[in-house]
């Protein structure tokens, strides 16, 4: 006698970047920098910050790893403490009140369909957390800081999320919580999402970038404007 099993449930995939809020993960990464209590201490962070930023548009469609791990060289020695306090005044100042509408509106849309939501980031954890607790999204994929001795070392856990590796991760995220790709959908907002949506069952892009707006009339997906 065989033994029924539940098919795979679908997702619903929330780029927060682009789609949630117009705020990028440079930006924050330079707000924390800035947070620095000594003025010789903005300045030396704030110089790691002039190179990551040239080099985040350079990878912006390969992957931009470096970029992303410079960025964050800027709290290198700050405390846990003052890192933790630094990211939640970034969230309650910037994220929070420029959390856009439509993307709220898709949320709920996704929730009453039953559907598993998953918020995905290149920022880091300890700002994307409070995103994803005030919106109420179960899984968070994003990046997360090293601290060692209690301070920031200003380097990224690995794999570094962001870029290429999007329709990677998803990949093995759908298999690790038995998600069927097929019957999800996506929403990304910049050219470096479109591995992401393209491994999804029904993509779409939400207030695109112009190569992505270009990339959804190509493969006519639906395009939400904000």
């Amino acid at each position: 006698m065989s033994t029924a099993t539940n098919p795979p449930d679908g997702a619903a995939i929330f780029r927060l970047e682009g789609v949630i809020t117009p705020r990028t993960s440079m930006h924050a990464a330079a707000s924390l920098a800035m947070g620095a209590a000594l003025l010789r201490e903005r300045v030396t962070r704030l110089s790691s910050l002039a190179l990551a930023g040239p080099l985040s548009l350079l990878h912006a469609t390969r992957g931009g790893g470096k970029a992303r791990q410079w960025a964050w060289t800027g709290v290198k020695g700050m405390s846990t403490n003052r890192v933790t306090f630094l990211a939640e005044e970034y969230w309650d100042s910037e994220i929070r009140p420029s959390i856009r509408p439509q993307a709220v509106e898709l949320i709920e849309r996704a929730r009453l369909q039953g559907k598993r939501l998953v918020l995905v980031s290149d920022n880091v954890g300890l700002i994307v957390d409070h995103v994803a607790a005030a919106l109420s999204i179960e899984h968070v994929v994003c990046n997360r800081l090293v601290f060692s001795d209690c301070r920031a070392t200003g380097e990224l856990q690995s794999p570094i999320v962001g870029g290429e590796r999007s329709g990677q991760w998803a990949r093995q995220f759908a298999h690790e919580h038995h998600i069927d790709l097929g019957r999800s959908v996506a929403y990304g907002a910049q050219a470096s999402d479109a591995l992401l949506l393209s491994a999804i069952g029904s993509p779409c892009a939400v207030g695109p970038d112009l190569a992505l707006r270009r990339m959804a009339v190509d493969h006519d997906w639906p395009v939400v404007e904000v």
